[in-house]
């Protein structure tokens, strides 16, 4: 048969005086007969090993903490995000931006205007950021769990879309 996806959710002990720590989630892809078995445990990254003794190490789940662990090794392509990313390939192209009127949605879209690119925002209220965030056209009412109300937004957009973002 087909590999199957296992979902296995580590969690940490807690006891008195100790503070409670978010586990990392760990998804692994294992053979029906062969299953993931864990290696060692290096404070929060678990390495493991798959089907075929394949080595599978998952990272740190917290953001905060990969953060800091970077500019304690001064990893220069996780600190400088200009050695991995180039904005100029949205330049001239148009992208919806669903989830846009706050939050990381905001942010794109402020991303993708200064890039060069068309922004449509679709949310469910716009905001005066985003309003003011220099975007070509602001949809608003679009409720991604409501099919009538994704229609209605589709039959908004006036141009092709290069790129479709959900926030």
């Amino acid at each position: 048969g087909a590999p199957r996806l296992k979902s296995k959710v580590l969690r940490g002990q807690t006891g008195v005086g100790e503070a409670s720590v978010a586990a990392p989630v760990v998804a692994e892809v294992a053979a029906p007969t062969a299953r993931a078995v864990p290696q060692a445990r290096v404070g929060r990254r678990q390495v493991l090993r798959g089907p075929g003794g394949r080595r599978i190490v998952f990272s740190l789940a917290d953001q905060a903490m990969r953060f800091e662990r970077a500019k304690r090794q001064n990893d220069e392509r996780y600190l400088d995000i200009t050695m991995v990313y180039d904005p100029s390939v949205f330049k001239d192209k148009t992208a919806l931006v669903v989830g846009a009127n706050k939050g990381l949605g905001l942010e794109i879209v402020k991303e993708l205007t200064a890039a060069g690119a068309d922004a449509i925002a679709a949310c469910r209220a716009s905001s005066m950021e985003l309003d003011s965030a220099g975007v070509k056209q602001i949809i608003t009412d679009a409720d991604v769990t409501s099919f009538d109300a994704m229609r209605k937004m589709a039959s908004q957009i006036t141009a092709p879309l290069d790129y479709v973002i959900f926030v």
